[in-house]
């Protein structure tokens, strides 16, 4: 007779059997349905990238090509610039207070020239106040500075005054009829000059009742039209493109 431990045994390595030839199996489909999905993936990246890079070299053509429309247009507008500006600006005069440390006004006063202009007035804050570590407490100092030229120039001191400061220069030779504030930071600064300096100058200009419209060019890091919305007066961006300069004229023009 069969011993019943010895047929217990053997139908217990039959099941062993089994259920190891039915896990072998399983792992045997189940990677390949891995597999199978993982190439699968594979080509629907490789298309997704394919459809990217075409999109990329799309969006670069197009860009390239909105920037020669772009130079065209500047090119245009400075053709076209003097004769739409001639003598808009008669016999008005224009001062700048300049707070942008990079700013080279030269070009920007022939504009203002071509279209009329007949005196050209500016006071600038030099770049010893940005480098200066208590600049803060340099403010009123400047501020009282510059308003006190135009308290003077209110009584009728029509000879000017020059002034002279580390931190500010230039001159106002006789009253003018719109001042421009031309502001805009050209590098990445933890200190926010637009409402530390540009903010208080124009509200103590405003006490005066000058009319004054805030500028700045194009190529700027941190820009200070938002601080002078905020003041509430006109304001232009890009002064140095054609957009920019019709805008400002029209301004100048009321």
């Amino acid at each position: 007779m069969i011993d019943l431990r010895y047929h217990i045994a053997t139908v217990a390595a039959l099941f062993l059997a089994l259920g190891l030839g039915i896990f072998i199996g399983s792992t045997v489909i189940s990677d390949g349905i891995l597999i199978k999905e993982q190439e699968q993936l594979i080509v629907r990246l490789e298309k997704e990238f394919d459809k990217l890079r075409d999109d990329n070299r799309s969006l670069k053509a197009s860009v390239i090509s909105l920037q020669e429309s772009l130079n065209a247009y500047d090119e245009l507008g400075k053709e076209i610039f003097p004769v739409l500006a001639q003598n808009k600006l008669a016999r008005k005069s224009v001062g700048l207070i300049i707070t942008n440390p990079d700013f080279n006004p030269e070009e920007f006063i022939g504009v203002l020239m071509e279209a009329g202009v007949e005196k050209v007035h500016q006071v600038r804050i030099t770049k010893e106040f940005f480098f200066n570590k208590q600049s803060e407490n340099i403010v009123p100092d400047i501020i009282a500075i510059i308003a006190g030229v135009f308290v003077s120039l209110g009584q009728e001191q029509t000879s000017g005054e020059l002034i002279g400061s580390k931190f500010v220069n230039g001159s106002m030779a006789g009253p003018v009829d719109y001042l421009l504030i031309i502001g805009g930071h050209t590098i990445n600064t933890s200190i926010d000059y637009a409402k530390l300096l540009d903010m208080p100058l124009v509200k103590e200009i405003m006490k005066l009742e000058i009319p004054i419209i805030g500028v700045q060019p194009k190529n700027v890091k941190l820009s200070y039209i938002p601080t002078y919305k905020a003041l509430g007066i006109p304001t232009v961006e890009d002064l140095d493109t054609f957009i920019g300069k019709v805008k400002l004229i029209q301004l100048l023009e009321q």
